[in-house]
Parts: C-alpha cells; structure tokens; sequence
C-alpha cells in the first residue's frame, strides 16, 4: 500500500519527500533551514495601506481628509512544510520562534536585496500527516510597511575630501525612491554643525564622536557592545534631517572632520 505524501492547497500541490527548492528565511535570530523547513511558498497582503482619517463637518458636502503621513503595518506569510521528523523540528522551531520578542529583522532568499522589521502575531497551526512525521504550517509576521534596501544599511564616510568648492558641501544621492531618516555618526573634536538639507542640528559637545538617529530622535555614543551613552543635551535639533529623493546637500562646520551615513533607504 502506498502512503500518501502530497498536500494540495487548492490551486498546486507539493510532493513532502521532495525539496522543492532552497528558498528560506530569517527571523531575528531564527534561521528556517536550521528546522528542515523549505518555503513553498509567500504571499504578501497586497500594498501598505495609507493612514487617513475623516471627518464629517455640518453644512459641508464630503468628508474632510486628514493625512495622518504614514502607512499601516501589512502581514506576510511564509507557507513552510517539513518533510521528515516533523514534530522535534517544529516544537524546536516554534520555542525559538516565539522567544524572539518585539520586532526583529526578516528577511528571505526570495527577496534577498529587502528586509523587513516585523512580529509573530497569529498562532502557528500544523496540518501533519504520516504519523505526525510530516507537515505543513504558515507563519505569519506582522511588519512594518517599509522594505528596507539591504545595500542602505552600510555607512558612507564622508570628509573634507568629498566636499564640492562650488556649493561647499558633499553630495549623497537617495535612489531609494522614498524619504529616508539615517543614523549618522559625527568626528570630531570640537563643537559644531550639521547640515542636511534645510535642517541644521548644533553639536554643542565633542570629544571624539556621537551618534544621531534621525528615526527614533536621539544621540548616543556606544562603543563595542557596551551600554550606549545618553547624549541628547549634548546636541540641539528641533528637527531631525531627512534623506530626501535624489540629490542631498551635507555640510558641517567648527570642529567637525568626519561623517559617516547610513542612509536606510527603503520602498514600499
């Protein structure tokens, strides 16, 4: 007697003794192939929805629109199966999977030039068969609405070399066809200023350097692994700088020598 090996998920099937590919995934710090896990498959909750809100006004005709500028979080779904000693792998999987707590990076081989920031949100449910040796499940992360460029992960250094004599500033382009808000690390040796754009921040103390993340709106100085350093009274910043698209105009002043950006170029 034959033993039966194949799911079908309405539209395809897929054979369990047969890996169909090496596609995989990582999550934080949980690998899928680590598991025995092969993805058969990703779907994506179609685009980020944008956040707008309405409001209804007496004696005026439609809804006035509020712009909230931001998008909404989307869910992402790997269809996973393991072929063989599937209850060990899975239990493994699940306790390492759900010890990762708060958003962490995910990232495939399917999309390998993008990432992710995302959670597991929904519980994970298994479809076994063959004595529970083998199955199928899907893991659903809740992310961010952004795709972060792999390649805008990396700093660009940035010195009085790159500085152009006609505009006196450095140039850093953003093709990543979004604003972007960087981390930034500043050199130097004394106090002085930034400027990106239009938005200049005061470094009002440096002895060696200081980091501005321009996503959470904070500095710090943090060496190694060591704890980071609270710096925000050493910097004034009404604004944080935005990467805008294209072209961007850096240039800084006083006892400044270096700066380093790592843009975080992203898409939707």
């Amino acid at each position: 007697m034959k033993t039966e090996t194949r799911f079908t998920d309405g539209l395809f099937s897929y054979d369990m003794h047969r890996n169909h590919n090496n596609e995989s995934f990582r999550f934080g710090d949980v690998r899928s192939l680590d598991y025995g896990i092969y993805l058969t498959g990703i779907s994506i909750g179609g685009t980020p929805e944008r956040d707008l809100s309405y409001m209804s006004v007496a004696g005026r005709n439609g809804d006035l629109l509020i712009d909230n500028k931001r998008w909404k979080n989307i869910d992402i779904t790997y269809h996973c199966a393991i072929a063989t000693d599937f209850a060990e792998r899975f239990d493994r999987f699940k306790n390492d999977l759900l010890q990762q707590t708060g958003y962490q990076r995910l990232s495939d081989t399917i999309y390998p030039d993008v990432f992710r920031m995302g959670v597991v949100q929904k519980a994970i449910t298994p479809e076994t068969m063959r004595l529970n040796r083998t199955g199928k499940f899907d893991v659903v992360f809740n992310c961010k609405p952004q795709r972060f460029l792999v390649e805008d992960t990396y700093p660009t250094t940035l010195t009085a070399d790159n500085i152009d004599a006609e505009t006196g500033a450095a140039s850093f382009w953003n093709t990543s066809g979004q604003p972007a808000r960087p981390l930034i690390t500043v050199y130097g040796t004394a106090p002085g200023t930034l400027t990106i754009g239009t938005v200049t921040v005061k470094i009002l103390a440096l002895t060696d350097f200081i980091t501005i993340d321009c996503d959470l709106m904070t500095a710090y100085r943090q060496v190694g692994d060591a704890a980071a350093e609270n710096k925000n009274a050493d910097i004034y910043a009404p604004d944080f700088p935005e990467l805008g698209l294209g072209k961007n105009l850096i240039s800084w002043t006083g006892g400044i020598t270096q700066v380093d950006i790592t843009p975080r170029g992203w898409m939707l």
